[in-house]
């Protein structure tokens, strides 16, 4: 393309022809009035120097002159921390120089960036870049682009997108709109890049005074005081997310307006060109203010309004800070294939910090498809201010080949750890609690953490696509290398799934509303369960003819696997439909979902088979959600089965469970096999026999049996098992079930068939009553009832019962007509008959 050479600014009136011959008024004078200024600089350094070629950097340093000025100020060469990211750690720079009054005239602030080379002989130029100073000039406070020192706003792709090379030609845009994290003031972008380069922003709001570095054991918490510990449950499939503040987008968005302001810097030899080529960064800050003051005063002009603070605290820049980053990389989002033949991408990951640079090709994903969980952490180390551009890139890994690049997201760990927002931690922290009031469970373990960083969801990009390539999702701890030390970071491998057994016995239901056959008001009940992930169902036996109260005895068994990855399958709810059996096709009377998650955390945790409800049924009907609710501030030894024998000594040894104490069983212990007949007041149990073959007995209490209780247990219907519970299906009946979750390593110790199968044990399940009798059909009123229902039955009998009566009066009426006739003719009174 064509060179360019410069800028102009232009001023220009339109006269229209007929007046073109008349005078023309005098021109008000264009040139600006001049007044003395400071322009200082505080250079905090280079960041992400890369020239192009095979172009090697030795010592860095930086230039600065004023256009249309010979003031030349210069910093001293640095390879410290390394020639990528030198620091100068010198004074603020100052140039005095004439400038325009109007801000609309004010020059450019030309950087040079050269290497010292051959010991000092030679200084080669390798980079430019130029600053606008009309932002930085206050002017009374009339400079509607005035910008306070310090650097700009997050504005999404436009500064998260490090690719884009060259950076994007801003032109005057309407107000940004994004979704609202924290109330922040609406901000209009109207920076320019232009050659060489300009850059303006609009107002700004100041930042806050900056706070001394503290103690990173208080990072996030403010002044928030620790209440009484309070037992949080462990959750075993994300135990790190409890209390954890997370955000779907970049933490930028939060944290505001950056600490330093940061400036691209070109290819000197392609500043002339249409071709912009960037090398690195320029980071530091900059201020414009007149020179009117004299003595110590010039040192500061905050005091006297004609500048702003820098929100820095300047003995911080000067010392180096040794930290360690650690990155927790969790998920990643809507990951793009690679694979084409597959539709698939085999995903890794790599960080490089500075010198630093992590790859965990051989742990290569295979055949990933959109989401992948990653669960990785790295650790890195380095100084600030110093490498402060954390690159997480993801790759496709390839067998044979260049692995391709998927996408990639650069973090500014630098601005983060300067950062006001970062250190208080004030939109994620755990706020301070009144006099009366104790901190949730989460916000316990929260408390906790040494450092509770929230996670944050950051796009990748590509350098030859525009439109974003995924996301991942990740939160980043920086300590002080001596806390780090004390401080282990956070295990997030996944855990080990094992399998386990889940078995759900339905063994009735009651007060039933909701029937399958509206004449007779009778349902063919029968009930089927699986997981949502699952496409065959288990499905009880069938209750025929039955009205309100159902017999079923049924054991169903479901193999899971714990933890429960419910990224990949979900919350895991396991249906349940309630239908009515027909010819031709069944109803489905109601449908329920039970999710079971807090269930499946609390059996994995134990690790041994685990009952849901309690040990004694209350007989009172609640909602699925409501019996969880209790299992969870209920849960204690009751509900795990520990019928065990040992060898010599009849004592259980004590595991925690939490907060209590409860029997464990070893694994090689041998468990008695429950054969408890449920459905019954005799409640007989036999136990199995220890390796000695003596008998193990629980300890009989006689209770008194009512004649109503007998009267139920004849009709089928004794007390409610034990480890059983009435589920409330609202406006269709109530399901009395159980449920109990048995470890792979004890399903063969404690055996059970499906259905009422052998081995019927565990408990052992008798065959249902209520249920229709083939036999007894033979009886009329028997079949009149099972194929009718009582309703229709006693209508029946009552029609009967009213058609033999009009069927008596018809036939038997004329006789009983003749005889009262007969008997008024006999004659009575004075005729007596003779006896004898």
């Amino acid at each position: 393309g064509k060179k360019a050479q410069g800028e102009m600014m232009l001023d220009y009136e339109i006269i229209l022809m007929e007046s073109a011959n008349k005078p023309l008024p005098d021109r008000p004078k264009i040139v600006p009035d001049m007044i003395n200024y400071i322009v200082e600089i505080l250079p905090l350094g280079i960041r992400d120097l890369r020239p192009k070629g095979l172009v090697m950097v030795y010592k860095p340093y930086l230039q600065f002159k004023v256009a249309g000025n010979a003031i030349v100020r210069q910093t001293q060469p640095s390879k410290r921390p390394n020639t990528k990211n030198p620091n100068y750690h010198c004074d603020k720079l100052k140039i005095a120089c004439k400038m325009p009054k109007d801000p609309i005239f004010a020059p450019k602030l030309n950087i040079s960036v050269f290497d010292k080379r051959l010991g000092g002989f030679t200084n080669a130029l390798i980079g430019r870049t130029s600053i606008d100073l009309e932002v930085h000039m206050k002017k009374d406070g009339k400079n509607p682009k005035y910008k306070p020192p310090g650097g700009i706003p997050f504005l999404g792709k436009e500064t998260s997108n490090h690719f884009l090379d060259p950076p994007l030609q801003y032109e005057k845009k309407d107000t940004l709109v994004r979704p609202k994290v924290i109330e922040e003031p609406v901000i209009e972008d109207k920076r320019k890049y232009s050659l060489p380069s300009d850059m303006s922003d609009d107002d700004s709001d100041k930042m806050a005074t900056i706070s001394p570095l503290p103690q990173l054991s208080n990072f996030f918490q403010g002044e928030t005081t620790k209440k009484a510990k309070a037992f949080v449950p462990k959750n075993t499939t994300e135990e790190y997310m409890i209390g954890r503040k997370e955000y779907e987008e970049e933490l930028e968005w939060l944290l505001g307006t950056t600490p330093f302001e940061e400036y691209p810097i070109f290819k000197a030899d392609s500043l002339i060109s249409e071709d912009f080529s960037r090398i690195g960064y320029f980071k530091g800050i900059v201020r414009v203010y007149e020179d009117i003051l004299k003595g110590e005063d010039r040192e500061k002009p905050e005091k006297f309004g004609l500048t702003d603070p820098i929100q820095l605290d300047m003995r911080e820049l000067s010392v180096p800070h040794s930290v360690i980053v650690r990155v927790y990389i969790l998920k990643g989002y809507n990951i793009p294939a690679k694979d084409d033949d597959k539709n698939t991408s085999d995903p890794y990951l790599t960080v490089k910090l500075g010198k630093m640079h992590l790859s965990d090709r051989a742990n290569h994903l295979n055949n990933q498809i959109k989401d992948v969980k990653f669960l990785k952490y790295f650790e890195l180390e380095t100084k600030f201010p110093g490498s402060s551009k954390l690159e997480i890139s993801l790759f496709d890994y390839e067998s044979i080949g260049k692995d391709n690049l998927i996408g990639a997201t650069v973090i500014d760990l630098e601005d983060r750890w300067f950062s006001e927002v970062w250190r208080k931690g004030e939109p994620w922290k755990i706020k301070n609690k009144g006099e009366n009031e104790d901190f949730t469970n989460e916000e316990q373990v929260a408390l906790d953490r040494f450092i509770n960083s929230p996670t944050e969801v950051r796009p990748l990009w590509h350098p030859s696509r525009s439109q974003q390539q995924g996301s991942l999702k990740l939160w980043i701890d920086i300590l002080h290398l001596a806390d780090a030390r004390n401080v282990p970071p956070i295990d997030i491998t996944p855990l080990p799934r094992k399998n386990y057994e889940l078995r759900i016995i339905i063994y009735r239901c009651r007060n039933w509303e909701k029937v399958g056959d509206i004449m007779t008001s009778m349902t063919d009940l029968f009930i089927k369960m699986k997981f949502e992930k699952d496409e065959n169902w288990l499905s009880t036996d069938i209750h025929y003819r039955a009205e309100t109260t159902m017999s079923f005895n049924w054991r169903m068994k479901f193999d899971v696997k714990l933890p429960i990855d419910y990224d990949k399958e979900g919350e895991l709810d396991l249906k349940m439909q309630m239908c009515d059996f027909d010819i031709l096709f069944n109803d489905i009377l109601d449908e329920k979902k039970l999710n079971l998650r807090e269930y499946f955390s609390r059996a994995n945790e134990v690790d041994e088979p685990l009952q849901f409800f309690p040990a004694e049924n209350s007989g009172k009907a609640l909602l699925f959600e409501e019996h969880m609710a209790n299992f969870c501030s209920e849960f204690d030894a009751s509900h795990v089965i520990r019928e065990s024998v040992y060898d010599d000594v009849s004592v259980n040894r004590d595991v925690e469970v939490g907060n209590k104490k409860r029997g464990m069983i070893s694994e090689n212990t041998s468990l008695v096999h429950r054969k408890s007949v449920y459905g019954s007041n005799s409640m007989k149990q036999s136990y199995g026999t220890d390796s000695e073959g003596s008998m193990v007995r629980p300890k009989a209490t006689k209770k008194k049996i009512s004649m109503w209780s007998k009267i139920k247990e004849g009709l089928g219907f004794g007390p409610d098992p034990p480890f059983s519970g009435w589920i409330k299906l609202e406006n269709v009946g109530e399901v009395c079930m159980g449920i109990e979750i048995i470890p792979e390593k004890y399903v063969a110790k404690l055996p059970a068939g499906d259905g009422r199968s052998a081995p019927n044990s565990n408990p052992e399940l008798p065959e249902p009553e209520g249920r229709l009798d083939p036999s007894r059909m033979i009886n009329p009123l028997y079949a009149l009832k099972t194929c009718f229902g009582n309703g229709i039955l006693m209508r029946l009998t009552g029609a009967i019962c009213f058609i033999l009566f009009i069927a008596a009066i018809v036939f038997l009426g004329p006789t009983i007509s003749s005889s009262l006739v007969i008997a008024e003719d006999i004659p009575f009174g004075d005729y007596l008959i003779p006896l004898g």
